[in-house]
């Protein structure tokens, strides 16, 4: 049997044993439900297909997530190239359709998706309502304006993702992420709308700041009652307060603050990832309206000019990975079992941090680190306004960034496991020699703090050394200039660093040259404390990056069925 044979072959048992597994659990929210069920897939862009009376019956039936490229043929002809594994790319459409019962009156529908790669377009009953460029970027669209009660509705989304390349590493087509369905009344808490802050957290007290979004969607003004219930790692509720109301005009959101105490709390740690539950109830007129759930965690983070990183007050060194999506013969399709076993093996060999390279993570990613006690270096962007392939997001930068880099703090804040924001790799603003990048970088890090003022930025950088533009962000990261570092910290004592790229077979002198030589990337982090830790890069293998006939990058610690190299 040819290579290529035996690889789909092979990719096909996994996604057959593991299919049944693709549904994550219940996710931070209000109640929702899978949507990934009974769809209907045609490769190609088909002319007419967001209509309602488009014949569908010939296609592909298929359940979600889905990514049309990794079932395609390696061909050193294909417009995706070293980057995307030399797989094919195009366009594809998704079809689904449904009947939302047959009344709608004060209910709302929303469609939530974790992520489509790239530039989807959602079409409901024919009607467009809206396109979204970064396929790694998470959104919501409230459909009930254009469903048809008690009717057939149809469900279309274009998927785009022709213009090749515009990655450097694998990335997959289409909805690969999942989705979901979200029904909700008129009063309600919006997605992603309540930010759970611990602050002043100690052994023996803590502090939470809940702030909570409440929204009235009707045409008449409402009086809300919000109250919230705090429940421990046990799963024992130990405080409930008292209802707090609220009035809110008709089509307006009021912000609700309350401060709450806990003593003796259980901390989050690596060694044990304590996690609490919040549970907020709105209510109308005595009754329940809403129900809205928020996962948090208390812990301290400090990154340090002089002691490097402590977690709790405790000093550690980060001992992280670097981790592309891609999962060997899935592709890019998301699966919470073969995401958590990933990690699982991760763990188990010493590892206590995941960078997210270079994207934002699927949702599952961060649950389970919270879950597992793994922290998390959460990344938004592999570039800004220049670009490092022919049609990558530099093309969209300037209209989106702030849309994405917003949805993806506020999407992931409520996470103890996210210790580090990240704001860009190896970013070619760096290399110009002009004052451009440093302004961006001050500009993207302000955003960041102004919805997330908890956590610090960090900029992986440093590849190439410009000492202005990656003094910009809390947190320096160097790529492979673990040497420097040495220097640099005497040059410039107040700084704080991180090597957020390391190869574990051979380190970075002084400058730009990599070399064999003593100074072993490890030993410089364990020998010098003011360094916080690093990333190797990378975890495993991945699709991509590559040289034809190779269809990945070979130096992971593991390959991609996470089998163990000796380099582990």
């Amino acid at each position: 049997m040819r290579h290529t044979q035996l690889y789909k072959h092979i990719r096909r048992l996994m996604a057959a044993q593991l299919l049944l597994m693709v549904a994550g659990a219940a996710q931070a929210g209000a109640p929702r439900e899978s949507f990934n069920s009974d769809w209907r897939f045609a490769l190609g862009d088909i002319a007419g297909a967001e209509s309602v009376g488009t014949d569908d019956s010939h296609w592909r039936k298929l359940d979600l997530p889905h990514d049309w490229s990794i079932e395609g043929d390696f061909s050193a002809d294909n417009l995706s190239g070293t980057g995307g594994g030399f797989l094919p790319g195009g366009v594809g459409w998704y079809r689904k359709h449904f009947n939302p019962g047959e009344s709608l009156d004060g209910r709302h529908i929303f469609l939530d998706f974790d992520g489509a790669y790239m530039n989807s377009g959602v079409y409901v009953n024919g009607h467009l309502l809206g396109v979204r460029p970064l396929g790694y970027s998470s959104f919501s669209y409230d459909i009930t304006p254009y469903l048809r009660p008690g009717r057939d509705n149809v469900i279309a989304v274009r998927v785009d993702n022709a213009e090749l390349p515009n990655t450097r590493w694998y990335s997959g087509c289409g909805i690969y992420r999942n989705v979901w369905l979200r029904e909700q009344g008129d009063v309600r808490v919006p997605l992603w709308g309540q930010y759970v802050l611990p602050f002043d957290v100690s052994r023996r007290s803590a502090s939470v700041r809940v702030a909570t979004t409440v929204e009235n969607a009707s045409d008449k003004p409402v009086e809300a009652s919000v109250m919230l219930n705090f429940f421990e790692p046990g799963g024992e509720q130990f405080l409930r307060t008292l209802p707090r109301k609220v009035d809110i005009a008709a089509g307006w959101t009021v912000t609700l603050v309350d401060t709450i105490t806990v003593t003796d709390p259980q901390l989050w740690s690596t060694v044990s990832p304590a996690l609490y539950r919040l549970n907020t109830e709105v209510s109308v007129g005595g009754k329940v309206v809403d129900v809205y759930t928020t996962t948090t965690g208390f812990r301290t983070l400090t990154f340090d000019a002089e002691k490097g990183f402590a977690l709790n007050d405790s000093s550690m060194k980060i001992n992280g990975v670097c981790l592309h999506h891609d999962a060997g013969a899935l592709g890019a399709v998301v699966n919470r079992r073969a995401i958590e076993r990933q990690l699982q093996i991760m763990q188990e060999m010493g590892v206590n941090a995941i960078r997210c390279s270079h994207n934002p993570p699927a949702p599952e990613l961060l649950e389970l680190c919270d879950s597992m006690g793994l922290m998390v270096m959460d990344e938004s962007f592999d570039m800004w306004r220049k670009r490092k392939t022919a049609h990558d997001y530099a093309r969209y930068f300037n209209d989106w960034h702030e849309r994405d880099l917003h949805d993806l703090i506020v999407r992931d804040r409520n996470h103890p496991c996210v210790v580090l924001w990240s704001i860009g790799n190896e970013l070619q603003e760096a290399w110009d020699g002009s004052d451009t990048g440093c302004r961006r970088a001050a500009m993207l890090q302000d955003f960041v703090h102004e919805f997330e003022p908890s956590r610090q930025v960090c900029l992986a950088a440093q590849n190439r050394h410009n000492e202005k533009f990656s003094g910009v962000t809390d947190v320096v990261g160097y790529n492979y200039l673990e040497a420097r570092m040495l220097s640099d910290h005497k040059k410039f004592p107040e700084r704080r660093f991180l090597v957020t790229e390391e190869l574990p077979y051979y380190c970075g002198a002084e400058g730009n040259i990599r070399s064999y030589d003593t100074n072993n990337p490890w030993n410089i982090i364990a020998e010098n404390d003011f360094i916080a830790g690093g990333f190797l890069w990378t975890g495993t293998d991945y699709i991509g990056e590559a040289g034809w006939p190779s269809h990945g990058w070979p130096a992971g610690l593991f390959d991609i069925c996470m089998v163990e190299k000796p380099r582990a």
